[in-house]
């Protein structure tokens, strides 16, 4: 009896050891089996990211070539000094070229094609363009004032306004007065501006806010022509950029 117990216990141990393994075993393997699936689900999907990243990429080249030729012809438009509204200033080239590109997904563009010079030239002159809007608005806001507020010393109406603005801008952007005077309202029988208009002038020129919203102005529009200048250097897209 006692023979068959011990007997017994023995197989029961036996038992719970196999038991034990068997377990051990099969988490083993599930564990093994969740790791390889999960590597395998991984570098599949990997792969479909760098696949669908070429087609991004290729679709996006595309997109910027069939656009490239209506942006060159953009900037082939005249640098014309257009004087008056500081907002209204930008040359024919810069008005054209936001034209061409207004609409075009050019954050998309930088995400998916980060080398590429034709949309880091885009991107470059939508932010050169923004910068001249926002200058340009603050000079005129200044300049407006300041030029009602010297006509008003002298009671003359705000008719008077536009023709000091002329004046005033064409001289700041360096024109000599044979290149403003047809642009005039006002002027001598000897072909020179009228004496309040160069009085009017050298008064703004004293107004430290007004010329510091000139200043930003002028190197806002420096900035902006850097740009349509780098446009038409770089005629011949590279698709492989």
């Amino acid at each position: 009896m006692a023979a068959y117990t011990q007997g017994m216990a023995y197989v029961l141990l036996s038992s719970g050891f196999f038991d034990q393994i068997f377990y051990q075993q099969l988490v083993a393997g599930v564990v093994a089996g969740l790791l390889t699936g999960l590597v395998v689900g991984l570098t599949i999907l990997f792969a479909q990211k760098r696949i669908e990243s070429r087609r991004e990429c290729r679709k996006a080249k595309r997109d910027v070539a069939s656009v490239w030729e209506n942006i060159l012809s953009a900037a082939g438009e005249p640098d014309t000094i257009i004087l008056g509204d500081p907002r209204k200033s930008a040359p024919p080239s810069a008005t054209a070229i936001l034209a061409a590109v207004k609409d075009l997904p050019v954050a998309y563009w930088r995400q998916v094609l980060p080398q590429n010079e034709s949309v880091t030239l885009i991107a470059a002159f939508n932010q050169a363009s923004r910068r001249f809007t926002t200058e340009s608005a603050q000079l005129r806001a200044i300049l407006s004032t300041s030029v009602r507020a010297y006509n008003a010393s002298r009671g003359a109406i705000s008719a008077n306004d536009h023709s000091l603005v002329m004046y005033y801008m064409g001289k700041a952007y360096g024109l000599p007065d044979d290149r403003i005077l047809p642009l005039l309202e006002y002027a001598t029988e000897t072909g020179e501006p009228a004496p309040w208009i160069v009085a009017g002038a050298a008064e703004l020129k004293q107004n430290d806010s007004l010329s510091a919203g000139l200043k930003g102005h002028l190197e806002a529009r420096e900035a902006l022509m850097k740009s349509i200048n780098e446009i038409r250097s770089h005629p011949a897209l590279n698709l492989e950029d």
